[in-house]
């Protein structure tokens, strides 16, 4: 299918992206970063880029900027397979002023634009967003969240596009902050484009154990790495992934997992930190 998109003459193939991904088997490795960095992270060993829904695809603003890092895309040397941020803080999922037509809006136009950059996957963490406000009845919060997700799920079907609740430590927001909580609202919206991801050092921080993962089983379809301290780049203190990894492969994991890190200097410490994370999931 082909559409053209007025931006001094570019013409939009959407499957030109999709068709030109070639994955190595098993487990793929990308990082969470501008699609600009392609070109040597590729040299670096890594697979593919997981951009961010508010820088690249520019969701409800900014047409030109959008079709600029479209174009940018399908030129990269690297796919961009996913995406995070998805919600942004300012539109309200829970509480009293939660605007769930806003939140539905955005997220079909995003959904709209992640589909012609050949995106699979967006990552649904937006912690602010969710974030239940002080005095709110939780389980309220709850309902909120299970109903926008189900609404949600309408859009990403359409768009052929699957959302990765990603459950988020409670220093950044005070709902689903396990991986065994995100499995309770995959069950509950019951929809298959509504999964969840499992981020390690979300679970680190949370003191979960690599059981959730196992619980979990198929529901996780997208993973996130990075060290416990500091959130720093894999390799960085030699932290122990391999029981997390360990789960993943007795789950016949077979997907991505994005380094989503506070880099020091991420083009010095890439090759450390991909070869590591190699080291340690062939080891696991």
């Amino acid at each position: 299918m082909v559409s053209a998109a007025a931006a001094g003459g570019l013409l939009i193939n959407e499957t030109q992206a999709i068709t030109a991904i070639r994955l190595p088997k098993g487990v793929s490795w990308g990082v969470c970063t501008e699609i600009k960095n392609a070109t040597w992270l590729k040299s670096a060993g890594v697979n593919y880029i997981e951009e961010n829904v508010g820088r690249f695809l520019m969701a409800g603003d900014n047409e030109s900027r959008y079709l600029e890092n479209l174009a940018l895309s399908r030129k990269s040397p690297l796919p961009v397979l996913t995406a995070n941020s998805f919600i942004p803080g300012t539109l309200r999922a829970t509480g009293p002023d939660a605007n769930h037509t806003a939140i539905l809006q955005y997220a079909d136009s995003t959904m709209m634009r992640a589909r012609k950059a050949g995106i699979q996957v967006i990552v649904l963490g937006s912690g602010a967003a969710r974030k239940v406000p002080d005095g709110f009845d939780k389980e309220k919060a709850k309902k909120q969240l299970v109903e926008l997700f189900t609404k949600i799920s309408a859009y990403a079907a359409r768009h052929r596009i699957k959302i990765a609740i990603e459950p988020l430590n409670s220093g950044e927001t005070n709902i689903i902050n396990t991986v065994e909580e995100g499995i309770e609202y995959v069950q509950l919206v019951n929809r298959p484009n509504i999964r969840l991801l499992a981020d390690v050092y979300h679970m680190m921080k949370e003191n979960e154990s690599p059981e959730s993962i196992r619980k979990a089983g198929s529901m996780i379809i997208h993973c996130h790495v990075a060290e416990k301290e500091g959130r720093a780049a894999p390799g960085t203190n030699n932290e122990n992934f391999k029981p997390y990894f360990r789960a993943l492969k007795d789950i016949n994991y077979s997907a991505r997992i994005s380094i989503e890190c506070k880099w020091s200097n991420m083009e010095q410490q890439i090759r450390q930190s991909m070869e590591y994370l190699r080291t340690q999931w062939n080891e696991s």
